[in-house]
């Protein structure tokens, strides 16, 4: 691959603004696939931890971002806006806690705001998810997965392991809707 970077971990390939505009593009055509095949969106939030001013304490919470739509390693809005996946939880009433190992304990704790949160029963909501930065002049890093090499746009399916392989946005796009759409096909 032309370009590498001293680290090699990613190659060195600056996003011009028509590769935005084309990224973006796919990712709305992705979302209007799944939103027509009626497809349930996800709840993206923030997470905000406990915060004190002066004598009152608000505890923590999950605060609603946007919709999404779960595309493969990425969430999407309809606006062509994309995030990496972090963690989701349903919202449904948390498990009494148990005392267990560190993880679960914190994923219940999750699930809890999510149950406390303004989201609707049932629903899943998204968090910890990582921004993708679709601007000009912004290559694959571990927030942008995605690449242009040899003029075709390329995603690396996991930006956090350097080892996995690019491949084409397109296609993948196009794999990972039909995945979501009906799985057993």
């Amino acid at each position: 691959m032309t370009g590498t970077t001293d680290d090699a971990a990613h190659p060195a390939c600056p996003l011009t603004p028509d590769d935005i505009a084309r990224i973006v593009t796919l990712l709305q055509a992705a979302v209007r696939r799944l939103r027509e095949a009626g497809v349930p969106d996800e709840a993206l939030a923030r997470y905000e931890p406990e915060r004190r001013r002066w004598m009152l304490r608000r505890g923590p919470r999950l605060v609603p971002v946007t919709r999404v739509w779960r595309v493969g390693a990425l969430l999407a809005d309809a606006a062509g806006n994309a995030w990496l996946v972090g963690d989701a939880v349903r919202v449904v009433e948390p498990p009494r806690p148990r005392n267990t190992a560190v993880a679960i304990e914190r994923r219940r704790r999750m699930q809890e705001l999510a149950w406390q949160g303004p989201f609707p029963r049932g629903d899943v909501v998204d968090f910890d998810a990582v921004p993708v930065p679709l601007r000009p002049g912004h290559g694959e890093t571990e927030a942008n997965p995605f690449c242009v090499v040899d003029g075709e746009l390329m995603i690396r399916w996991d930006p956090r392991d350097a080892g996995t392989a690019l491949r084409p946005l397109e296609g993948y796009l196009v794999e990972q809707t039909a995945l979501r759409i009906d799985p057993f096909a």
